[in-house]
Formats: structure tokens, sequence, C-alpha cells
């Protein structure tokens, strides 16, 4: 009897070891990638977060968290928040994000929105549903707002039928507000941040501290000086290899790269690309970005149309780059091959037109000073004429203070005096490009790659805009030809004909094609390959030099 007590004992005993043992076991949270970038999934599950990345950055805008209020954090928002779709540069397409779909009506006028499920915000504020979408396009177009006002503002209504459809009607057709509001088409990210979160504790406390449905989520913070984050162990959109994230703000490249070799930081973004060859031989990974980054133009001052509300008659259009003439001796004298093997070390290429377009290649103005000297002649200015050339550093475009010296020199030998006059870029804008007080001045305008090219001609080169760049009649009268509710391929046909126009009639002038150029530490990051874009950075997908293959649903570059 005792004999079968004992082993009705041991029986029990191993069932019960067998259930505790299946329910230790850990469940595969993995979900399907839909790109080319796939999870590693084992049978211990998949990968977790591990160990700590540094990273610096320049420039972090105002630092605050609310992305209607502060445009230039983007880089940072990206890691807390998510985006409704993002953009695949390299293989030129739209990547679903909080947006699973999107349709946009035959006229135009509305454009819905299908949001994926069970997405939660962080700190237990719930699921993210089309109310908090509803609310995010508000703020965007709220008075208070520096963020995607041009695109939010033109929305007439928005309408909620269920927690996960967003319809917004816009006041004209608009079939692309949806790329206007993806990440692939602006510098200003569109994260989404959690309505009740906002409402709860204010717009002050929140621009703060985040609260998001991102990958990270922020731990501690010191304003001018550092971001901690710490990574979700999992996420629907990627799971970042590195456990903790810290972000430092320094300001000097000279101190950004010490810190490289130092090893006090594993990663430094948008450095001056004539740096790359000593890091590279110091040991460090470096790279500019394949694609190109931004077209870099001279912006000249006081070329703003009667169209514009604006216009100033005894004003504007007033100086001597109004005359072709003059526009075509300030571009020819620029030896742009120069300037781009000596102040970008060869890491960005000549161009001749103020927006990317196919075959862009073909678009080059010759280097011939004795040109452009007839040409000042012949418009009537042979001992040429004297003018402000405003000198400022953007955030990823560190080369601009000596892009200006240099093609300041060139324009003297011609018989031009251009007077720098250093500025820092908000101060610029704030009193000469949002005011229209331009004239006299010369100063270097950025623009950007983007998704759709359009909407960088649609923010700088027509009249109206917030920061106008350059505007002239013939220009305009491209754009107005364009149907209203163009297809995105029609607007690129534009964008085509309108960088044909600009290269013809030498207006804007552009430099050089440079791409962003970063540097990391091999020993502990992989082979980093980075977005077009200064904004966002994309720390999140960023790899241990032995890959832990966390999980991804897609990635926006391929993987190496």
């Amino acid at each position: 009897m005792s004999r079968i007590k004992s082993l009705l004992f041991a029986l029990v005993l191993a069932l019960v070891l067998i259930s505790l043992l299946a329910g230790c076991a850990p469940a595969n949270t993995s979900q399907t990638p839909t790109s080319t970038a796939t999870a590693t999934a084992t049978t211990t599950g998949p990968a977790k977060p591990q160990g700590e990345l540094v990273a610096a950055l320049s420039n972090i805008g105002n630092e605050s968290w609310l992305p209607w209020t502060d445009a230039m954090a983007a880089n940072l928002h990206d890691l807390v928040y998510d985006m409704l779709i993002y953009w695949d540069e390299v293989n030129m397409k739209f990547e679903p994000g909080l947006a699973e779909s999107w349709d946009v009506s035959p006229d135009g006028l509305t454009t819905t929105f299908h949001l994926r499920k069970g997405v939660q915000f962080s700190d237990g504020y719930g699921e993210l549903t089309s109310a908090d979408v509803k609310f995010n396009f508000e703020k965007q177009a709220s008075p208070e707002s520096t963020g995607k006002t041009a695109q939010t503002r033109r929305i007439a209504s928005m309408d909620t039928p269920d927690d996960y459809t967003l319809v917004v009607h816009m006041k004209n057709p608009y079939p692309t507000f949806f790329v206007d509001m993806s990440m692939g088409n602006s510098g200003v990210a569109q994260g989404i941040v959690c309505k009740k979160y906002v409402e709860k504790v204010g717009d002050e406390a929140a621009s703060q501290k985040p609260v998001g449905s991102g990958p990270y989520t922020l731990k501690d913070f010191q304003l001018g000086s550092y971001y901690t984050f710490e990574a979700q162990d999992t996420h629907w959109r990627v799971v970042p290899e590195f456990k903790t994230l810290t972000i430092r703000l320094i300001t000097e490249v000279s101190t950004q790269i010490a810190a490289l070799k130092n090893h006090e930081i594993d990663v430094a973004i948008n450095l001056p690309a004539e740096q790359l060859p000593g890091m590279k031989e110091a040991g460090l990974g470096v790279e500019s970005s394949k694609t190109g980054g931004y077209i870099l133009t001279v912006s000249l001052g006081g070329m703003i149309i009667p169209e514009d509300k604006q216009y100033n008659a005894a004003y504007h259009q007033k100086d001597p780059w109004t005359d072709t003439r003059v526009r075509k001796a300030m571009a020819i004298s620029i030896d742009r091959a120069g300037i781009s093997k000596a102040l970008y070390a060869g890491y960005a290429q000549p161009i001749g037109i103020p927006l990317l377009t196919a075959g862009a290649e073909k678009y080059q103005y010759p280097y011939d000073p004795a040109a452009a000297k007839q040409l000042l002649k012949d418009a009537e200015y042979p001992n040429g004429f004297s003018f402000n050339f405003y000198s400022y550093a953007t955030p990823g475009s560190p080369e601009i203070p000596r892009v200006v010296e240099a093609v300041a020199a060139y324009w003297k030998a011609i018989g031009l005096d251009p007077k720098i006059n250093s500025i820092d870029q908000p101060s610029y804008n704030s009193k000469y490009i949002y005011t229209r007080k331009t004239a006299g001045n010369v100063s270097m305008a950025v623009i950007s790659i983007v998704a759709d090219e359009m909407a960088k001609a649609e923010l700088y080169l027509m009249p109206n805009v917030v920061s106008p760049f350059y505007e002239d009649a013939g220009s305009y009268a491209i754009y107005k030809a364009m149907s209203p509710n163009a297809t995105i391929a029609e607007r690129k046909a534009v964008v085509d004909q309108l960088n044909q126009y600009y290269y013809d009639n030498v207006g804007p002038i552009p430099v050089v094609l440079s791409g962003y150029c970063y540097a990391w530490n091999p020993d502990k990051v992989a082979p980093w390959p980075h977005p077009v874009s200064s904004h966002p950075s994309y720390f999140e997908y960023i790899r241990h030099a032995k890959w832990l293959n966390t999980y991804r649903l897609f990635s926006p570059y391929p993987d190496r």
C-alpha cells in the first residue's frame, strides 16, 4: 500500500512540475514583420534590449515635448511618440505607422485614416484612438502652434465615427495631406501625443514630460545637458537593441569628436563633412547619407511678388538681382566643385536646381568668372554693388558659415561687395524672413529632401508662405496651372517643370547637394544606415556591433 502511495505521489509531483514549467515558458510575443527587416525569434523568445547607447546632438530646439511647439526637437520626439505614416527613403514608398491604411476621396477634399488597434500610451494612459489624432491635428492648427500649421489649418472639420477611424474634411482639395502628415515630408514630426494626459496636466507640464506610445520612455533629464530614456521590451513598431539611451547636448563639433575618440559617446550626427576623413583614420565609423540630405541654396532677398499679401511696391523687386543677368553672374562665379572638395571633403556634389528631381545631375552651372564679369557689365553693374550677406549655422548644416565665406570670396573676385554679417538663424528669421524685410540681403537656405518635393516649393518658393526664400511670377504661373487635386505623380511632374524653369532663369541659386554626416564607435555600434533628413535620427533602430535582432515591424532603411 505504501508503494502505491509513493507512486501516486511521484505521479502528482511530476504533473505539478510539468504544469509549472509550462506556465514559466516565455510567450511568443513577436509579430510578423511586413518589410525587409525581420526579427529573429528563438525558443527563448524574441531578443530584449541590452546595454546603454550614448549619443550627441548639437541642437535640440527649445526642448519642448509638444510637437506643435518645437519642430527642432523632432529627432527626440520619434523616440517617445509614434507617427501616423513613415517613409521608406530608399525604396520610395510609404510604410503604415499608427495609420494602417488611409484613403483619399477623388475630389481631394477628404482623407480617412484607419488606425492600428491595441497601441498603448505609456504610464497607464490607455489605448491610442482617433480622438488622440484629432486632438493633435487641432493643436497643430492652433494659434500658438509653430508646427504643421500650413497643413492643419486647411482642415474644415473632422469626424471620429469610431475609435480607429478619423475622417478629415479639407477646406479645399488637398489629396497629399497624408503625405505632409507622414514622417517623410517635413522636419516637423507629427508624433501623436496623448489627449487625456495633456488635458489632465496642461500644456506646460506635458511639454516637460512626454507621454506617448513610442519605443522609449523618458526617465531622466537636465535641460540643456542630457536626456535618458528606457526602451520598452515589447513594441508594435520596433524594440530598440539598447535598453538605455542617453542623448547629450554637445554644441561644439570639436568636443563631440573628442568625446567619440575617447569613447565617452557612441554616436554623433550632423557633423561637418570635412571632419569625416580624419575620424575614419582614427578608427571611427563614418558615413554621409547616401541619397543626399539637403540642397544648400543662396536666398536672394527682396524677391517678393505682387501676389504676396505682404508685397510692398516701394520696397520689393528693387535689388540688382531682379535682373536675370545679375543672378546668372552670381551663379556662374561660384566654383561648386571646389567647395564640394574643400569644405565637404567630397561628401557633397555641385547642384544647379533647388528641388531634387530625376536627372538632377544634368542641371549644372559652369564656373566662368570671366563670363560673370561680362554679364555684370551688360546689366550696367561694371563696378559691382554692395549687399549684406548673412551667415548662420543651421542644425544639420554646420558648413554654412564657411560656405558663406567661400561664396563671398568668389563674388568679390568678379567685383561684387558682399558684407558678411554673423547672426543666429532664429533671429534672422524673425527679423527678416517672417516680416518680408529681406531687401538688400542675401543668405543661405537649406531645402531638405522629402517624399513630396512640391511641398518644399509650397513652403519656401511661392507667395504667402511663412518662410519665403524666393518668389517670381514665372514659377508661380507654373504652380497655379497645376490641378488643386493633383496626385503625387502629377505633382512630381510639375516639380520637374519648376526645376527646369529655375535652372533657366537662375533663381534661387543652388550651391551643393550634401548628405547629413554621422560618426560612431564601431566597437559598440554596428554600421549605421541613416535617413536623408536630419529629423528624425532613428536612434531606436541603431544596433549593437553584434546584432541582438530585437523585433522590428519595418526599418526606415535597408538593414546591413
